[in-house]
């Protein structure tokens, strides 16, 4: 009897033991006004980055996967502008969420007119 073949072994964007020489950690993901800016910049562990970000991680959890070394920054940049990774998929989820945020604050402060032309502009954007 021939053992089953084993399924190839997947590589992932997680390290358990990232290495950083830089010294920091930078954000890459979209910017949050009033949260978080793309491009901020973190000095020291990967711990202390979360810590130091820990307001926008409650908020938003995703930004958590968008702080990398700066080892890795330049890999990275570019791989949030490439579909078919873990960077990618989690800036545009973020986005998404963010916008959504955004949308539903807006109607919640609008004047009855404003939120007509705001359900009048959704609808033009689902069937557009």
């Amino acid at each position: 009897m021939e053992a089953p073949p084993q399924a190839p072994e997947v590589k992932t964007e997680r390290r358990q033991h990232e290495v950083n020489n830089s010294g920091f950690y930078i954000y890459i993901g979209p910017t949050i006004r009033g949260v978080i800016q793309n491009g901020a910049i973190y000095r020291g562990t990967r711990a202390e980055a979360v810590e130091k970000a820990a307001s926008a991680i409650e908020k938003y959890k995703l930004v958590k996967t968008l702080i990398v070394s700066g080892d890795a920054f330049s890999v990275a940049r570019m791989r949030v502008k490439e579909p078919g990774n873990a960077f990618y998929v989690n800036y545009r989820k973020l986005s998404k969420q963010v916008l959504e945020m955004r949308q539903d604050a807006a109607r919640k402060n609008a004047t009855p007119d404003e939120a007509a032309k705001l359900a009048a502009a959704e609808v033009e954007k689902k069937e557009g």
